[in-house]
Order: structure tokens, then C-alpha cells, then sequence
């Protein structure tokens, strides 16, 4: 379990982190929670894998509830389900994120509240989108020129970019997301 990270019974702050081509032999390729409620923010969970379920993240039990703000969960994959985020039971919270080239796959009774993302296939939430979010390359997650993820996060003053503008959704946008 959890080829990056391994969570438990734990509170960790995931902060501007890279975590890539990690993989597990069941479950949580980059990340994998169990009783645990990480902040994970300004970081890109890519290119993991599991052979089983939550190639990007894989979070067990109801009190494993992650909130993920300002992240790019891109790339992963998982033989069963949930590439990019897996969630059997408990709370997840998704703010000014970018989930892209994977799925989120909710399994048994957990709640999942995403606002301010793109998110490929879509999700019902304030201010979400489901357009290619323009990485600059497969392994440089910073957004192009045109990238429609620009200008898009949440407009409240607390989540603007460095330069003071409206937050752009993924890793880079943000307070602190110049890194």
C-alpha cells in the first residue's frame, strides 16, 4: 500500500510536493489513507499506478477525510478503479484543483464535495469545468497561456494568486503556489 506516501492514523500537511511513477502492489500508488486526514495543497500526484484501486490516491475507512486544495492529480492508473482517486467511505473535500487523464471513483457510502475544479468527465459543483486543462507538457504541470484553469479557481480574495489575481485552479495557482 501507498507507494509514495503511506498514511496512518495520521494528520500530515502534503505541501508543494511532487509525487510521480510510484506504484503499489494493491492499493494508493502515490498516496494511500487509512484513518488518516491529510491536507495535501500546491502538489501534483502523477504518473502512479496500483494494481488494484486509487492509482493517484486511495483513502480507506469513513475517518480518512483529505481536503485537496490547489493540486494536479494527472496521469495515474489503477487495474480496478478510482486512477486518479479512489474513496471507500469518509469525507473528501476538492478545492481549485485539476483532476485530468483519470477518474474519481466513489465506492460504498463516502461524500465527496469538489468546487473551483476541472475535472475531466465533469463533477456537479460551484464553479466546476471539464475542459483540457493545457498543461505545458505530459511531465510540466504548469498551465499555458490559454489554459481555461487560468482565472478560474475560487474568486474569493483568500485563494488569489501571487500576483493578486483570481486563483488558478492546479499545483501553481494560489497563495504560495509560485514554487
Amino acid at each position: 500500500y501507498g507507494g509514495g506516501i503511506y498514511c496512518s492514523s495520521s494528520n500530515p500537511t502534503i505541501r508543494n510536493v511532487i509525487i510521480s511513477n510510484n506504484s503499489a502492489n494493491d492499493y494508493g500508488g502515490g498516496i494511500y489513507c487509512y484513518y488518516s486526514n491529510p491536507i495535501i495543497i500546491h502538489s501534483t500526484i502523477s504518473n502512479n499506478s496500483a494494481t488494484y484501486y486509487g492509482g493517484g490516491i486511495y483513502c480507506y475507512c469513513n475517518h480518512s477525510n483529505p481536503i485537496i486544495t490547489n493540486c494536479n492529480i494527472s496521469n495515474n492508473s489503477a487495474n480496478y478503479g478510482g486512477s486518479g482517486l479512489f474513496m471507500n467511505s469518509g469525507t473528501i473535500t476538492i478545492l481549485n484543483s485539476i483532476f485530468w487523464n483519470n477518474v474519481i471513483y466513489i465506492y460504498n457510502s463516502g461524500t465527496i464535495t469538489i468546487t473551483y475544479s476541472d475535472i475531466e468527465g465533469g463533477h456537479a459543483g460551484t464553479g466546476n469545468i471539464s475542459l483540457n486543462p493545457l498543461f505545458v507538457s505530459e511531465t510540466d504541470f504548469h498551465l499555458q497561456a490559454n489554459s481555461p484553469c487560468i482565472n478560474a479557481g475560487n474568486p474569493a480574495s483568500e485563494y488569489n494568486d501571487e500576483d493578486g489575481s483570481r486563483n488558478d485552479m492546479g499545483a501553481y495557482g494560489g497563495p504560495n503556489g509560485n514554487w
